[in-house]
């Protein structure tokens, strides 16, 4: 295993994030409060509630306890799918595997299923509903933005939100509230663990590449380049880009030749699945064939495979979701979304599972459900082991700071996991 050997230099990482705000994102927002609100895929649920078992409408049993409610507010349409629908689809896959056991403090778990489209607007208005009607959790986006208004809201009326994936690091210091969690970790974490290990393997010069579109990419390269900086390593080229003007970054890079050790590119996944290739593309037929090194914002499924250029990736994760990670659990989690025919799995659909398994788990600690005291429980979890790892919420954080990431690596296509690093607090 692979061990990050400067940890005093990632803690100075997680620190310098707390007191950095995550840019504003507008992705997917038109700004009108107009927007119709467009309903999740009625086909699709019934697909997914008749494969996995799991009650979708809110029918409360006569003759059996009330059931706890889990309302989704995800993008399952919209930019942020790409994300926010795998991890609708670990959320499903854990309340199946709850109420088969018996449920959460022998009450049925329900799923109530909202799509945002992304958009702040639309998660503005579905929110309201749950003035009359409060849910015991709420699953909220990958997207800190887009999910604003529901973190407002859950403050304000003292109900419970858990992201499967944010990396926000205003959740580092609670300035999001006291009722609003995620099992995302700090950008700048995964970039000061993908330093490390990028030095160690390739060497001591980066050309980095910044996708300005994307504030988790920018925050990853921060953390990236801020400990490659005091591991000795060097930036022999830096550039921004973005995917609707690849132009000018392109002539930048013809002017520029030549080569490093390796190239880190800081971009999103919707850059990764559409876009990303094109900035590879361009890096490899203008003669750059170093290895590619980026985080956890490229790790969605098939899009490397499509790209024949692509030639070595190494990437940072929370787990493998190809069915090689090294622990059973995340390739037993897989293997059951893929049998019920579900979404394909990605890397925020064992943190879906996660996100509901810690509710579950702190509801059980507590002996209630209710949303304070929930939220009570999950602020003590010290290395608590979950399926990714141990979880650790300290010293006021809502952020998960006690997390092994994957390092995984791709060679024409094929998908390994080359190490574990881990981060310490």
């Amino acid at each position: 295993m692979i061990r990050l050997v400067a940890a005093v230099l990632l803690v100075v990482s997680l620190l310098a994030a707390a007191c950095s705000s995550e840019a504003v994102s507008n992705r997917g927002e038109p700004g009108s409060s107009t927007d119709p609100i467009t309903p999740a895929p009625t086909a699709d649920i019934a697909d997914i509630s008749q494969q996995l078992n799991v009650v979708i409408a809110p029918t409360p049993l006569p003759d059996g306890p009330r059931p706890l409610i889990v309302a989704s507010l995800l993008g399952e349409t919209g930019v942020l799918a790409p994300l926010d629908g795998p991890a609708l689809a670990g959320v499903i896959a854990e309340i199946k595997r709850l109420n088969d056991a018996g449920g959460v403090l022998g009450r049925p778990v329900e799923l109530r299923r909202f799509d945002t489209n992304s958009r702040v607007s639309v998660t503005d208005r579905l929110v309201r509903r749950f003035v009359d009607s409060p849910p015991d959790l709420i699953i909220t986006s990958c997207d800190t933005d887009v999910s604003q208004p529901a973190l407002e809201f859950a403050d304000e009326f003292g109900l419970l939100t858990i992201s499967p994936c944010a990396t926000d690091p205003r959740y580092l210091n609670g300035g999001l509230g006291s009722m609003n969690y995620t099992l995302g970790a700090p950008s700048t974490s995964q970039g000061a663990v993908a330093a490390a290990a990028a030095f160690e393997r390739y060497g001591p010069t980066s050309i980095v590449l910044r996708d300005v579109t994307s504030p988790e990419a920018i925050s990853f390269c921060d953390g990236f380049e801020r400990t490659f900086r005091e591991l000795g390593g060097s930036v022999v080229y830096r550039d921004e880009f973005s995917y609707d003007t690849l132009d000018p970054v392109q002539d930048r890079l013809a002017e520029r030749g030549g080569e490093s050790s390796f190239i880190t590119l800081c971009s999103h996944v919707p850059g990764g699945i559409d876009a990303a290739p094109s900035i590879i593309l361009i890096l490899r037929t203008l003669g750059f064939e170093a290895p590619l090194v980026g985080g956890s914002t490229l790790d969605q499924p098939g899009w490397f495979a499509n790209v024949p250029t692509l030639g070595e990736l190494l990437f940072v994760s929370w787990s493998s979701t190809f069915g090689n990670d090294p622990d059973d659990r995340v390739n037993d989690l897989v293997r059951s979304i893929q049998q019920g025919g579900s979404l394909p799995p990605g890397v925020s659909t064992i943190l879906g599972a996660e996100a509901v398994e810690a509710w579950a788990r702190a509801a059980e600690t507590a002996g209630s459900a209710s949303p304070d005291s929930v939220a009570r429980a999950l602020a003590s979890f010290n290395n608590e082991r979950f399926t990714t790892g141990p979880i650790s919420f300290v010293a006021g954080a809502r952020m998960d700071l006690g997390r092994t990431y994957r390092l995984l690596r791709v060679v024409d296509g094929e998908l390994s996991v080359v190490g574990l690093m881990e981060t310490e607090d």
